[in-house]
């Protein structure tokens, strides 16, 4: 520690623990009188001033509060500093926890948030959201993204699945997702979630799912799409030339549905 606080340029004070510690044995040496339990200090001693011989000539004023001495700690939050990769590090750990856990942008604002950062470490600043949603997010998709197109092209068959769906705001969107065997595993990707602000029509979802395929390269590799009984799912699927594989639950659910119209079922 010493060796490492040295090479930061870092100095301190001896610490007073080891120097109340000290007086003792010192004196009882002086006396000529038998070793006593504190002599294992000196040797103790003798080994912290090998490492810094400058501590054994520092004098102490008595009068100078011991506790307004730094300690390791402090010196961490007053003088230490993080290095880049360190800093990035979080920033990636952070941005995990964002996502992953589907919180807000927002809670890298928060005073909580940011009071347990800096309780887990003072030298670490969380990022803003502008920084957490224009910057660090976009990156991170754009590996990701990267990652799953490599994965992709050394697969000779993929199957999809689409569905369009509506938030709570009445926002259109459809997700289409990718399934495919890699390595003898059955894998799945979400490929995208695109809005649809135009009208539903066949033909405006068969070119958004055009547009996913060319952009990650798999629209010669798909073998079967899996969609609702939507009637605008079947066009887009005809006029894609698609294999079309009804999703059973979906029918399922119609066909359950269908029943409790009959009155000696309701």
């Amino acid at each position: 520690m010493i060796k490492h606080l040295r090479f930061h340029g870092v100095q301190i004070n001896v610490c007073p623990v080891f120097d109340a510690l000290r007086r003792p044995s010192s004196a009882a040496s002086s006396s000529g009188s038998n070793p006593q339990p504190g002599t294992a200090v000196t040797a103790l001693q003798s080994e912290s001033d090998n490492l810094r011989p400058e501590i054994a000539n520092v004098s102490h004023d008595s009068t100078t509060p011991r506790c307004a001495e730094p300690t390791p700690f402090t010196i961490g939050g007053r003088w230490g500093k993080m290095s880049v990769q360190q800093k990035e590090e979080c920033h990636r750990k952070v941005t995990a926890h964002i996502v992953k856990k589907l919180h807000p942008f927002s809670e890298v604002e928060s005073p909580t948030f940011r009071d347990m950062v800096k309780t887990l470490n003072p030298k670490y600043t969380p990022p803003s959201r502008d920084y957490l949603s224009n910057t660090l997010i976009p990156s991170w998709y754009k590996v990701e993204k990267a990652n799953v197109i490599t994965e992709l092209s050394e697969v000779s068959a993929v199957a999809l699945t689409c569905d369009g769906w509506s938030s709570i705001t009445q926002d259109h969107y459809l997700t289409i997702t990718a399934h495919y065997i890699a390595e003898g595993k059955m894998q799945q990707k979400v490929l995208k979630t695109k809005a649809v602000y135009k009208a539903q029509t066949g033909c405006v979802v068969a070119e958004k799912i055009s547009d996913v395929l060319s952009e990650f390269g798999i629209s010669d590799k798909i073998v079967a799409v899996t969609v609702d009984n939507a009637a605008n799912m079947d066009v887009a699927i005809k006029h894609m030339r698609f294999v079309k594989l009804c999703c059973f639950a979906h029918t399922l659910n119609l066909a359950a549905q269908s029943l409790y119209s009959l009155n000696s079922v309701s």
